[in-house]
């Protein structure tokens, strides 16, 4: 969307792909950086979607220290509440006034219906974007429930505890299928993404069965890839066991 947004506004856009294990090409980047001296901001995504994992941290500080890009770098850490303690680099924001990360309610807060989310940033930074944000851009209807669920944080706490346990029993259950999944991409987000043989008639049989996956065979480093949301431990054994009976009929 970042992408959709900039051409929007006619703003031009450069990309650096990932390497394939889904971390920053620092050299590509400082390449680019030297290449295009108008770059004015750089997105980054930790954890990715579908990439799974979150950045490196020591990628990440190397980003903000870099000596060829004195502009903007924004963290969208939507995921982030699954990435496990000290996976945020919001604590960053005071040291470095040119980063702003991106939080949201959306994911494991599960109010994505609210459209809330916020940005963690340098003082100075905040009272600039306050000056030409639209107005009233957040409701109060949205504004209470966000507090309220904000004074929920033991629930919050307890469903984000399932969460990953069901997480850690997929994976483990996707592993164990030998001669069906091939590989098992670790993860920091509520879902999981594994490669398997014929993975787009996997996924539109599935589909046509009632649980939808994700093909993701056509991003970049994901050949034969699908992408599957930690659900209930109900949803999950019924995904197992189709995945099987459609694996095992191709």
């Amino acid at each position: 969307m970042y992408a959709v947004s900039a051409d929007t506004n006619d703003v031009g856009v450069v990309d650096v792909p990932l390497k394939p294990d889904f971390q920053l090409d620092l050299e590509g980047m400082q390449a680019m950086a030297v290449a295009e001296h108008d770059l004015k901001l750089v997105f980054l995504c930790s954890p990715g979607n579908p990439t799974c994992v979150k950045l490196r941290r020591e990628d990440l500080l190397a980003v903000l220290k870099a000596e060829c890009y004195s502009g903007m770098v924004v963290v969208d850490e939507a995921y982030i509440d699954f990435g496990g303690p000290g996976a945020s680099v919001c604590d960053l924001v005071q040291e470095y006034p040119q980063l702003v990360v991106l939080q949201t309610m959306s994911k494991a807060w599960g109010l994505a219906g609210i459209r809330c989310g916020f940005a963690i940033g340098d003082q100075a930074t905040i009272e600039i974007m306050n000056k030409v944000k639209a107005p009233y851009n957040l409701n109060v209807l949205t504004s209470n429930l966000a507090l309220k669920a904000f004074n929920s944080k033991q629930v919050f706490d307890e469903k984000l505890e399932i969460i990953l346990a069901e997480r850690e029993k997929l994976s483990e259950a996707l592993r164990s299928m030998e001669g069906i999944v091939r590989e098992v991409l670790a993860s920091d987000t509520n879902f999981l993404m594994f490669r398997i043989d014929n993975a787009e008639a996997v996924y539109k049989q599935m589909a046509e069965k009632g649980v939808v996956v994700r093909y993701r065979g056509n991003c970049m480093h994901c050949d034969g890839c699908l992408r599957v949301t930690i659900g209930t431990p109900e949803e999950n054994s019924k995904f197992l066991e189709l995945l099987r009976v459609t694996t095992t009929s191709q």
